[in-house]
């Protein structure tokens, strides 16, 4: 068995196509995806269900440093 280490970041700083989670421990998974100018966010898709994106400031605050 394997731990986790749920490191927090910055989204912003995160490369795009980069994984994570808004939660620490959480089974829902993010990618990183292109930079939205008119809603000035990132937009962010499930990574199980790539239809379902949201918009995410740069200054939120995600979970990175977990196995996928």
């Amino acid at each position: 068995m394997t731990l986790d280490t749920y490191t927090p970041a910055q989204l912003s700083t995160l490369p795009a196509g980069e994984y994570f989670t808004l939660k620490e421990g959480s089974t829902i998974v993010y990618q990183k995806g292109d930079y939205d100018r008119t809603a000035k966010a990132w937009l962010c898709a499930k990574a199980n269900d790539m239809n379902v994106e949201r918009a995410l400031k740069g200054t939120a605050v995600v979970f990175v440093g977990f196995t996928y």
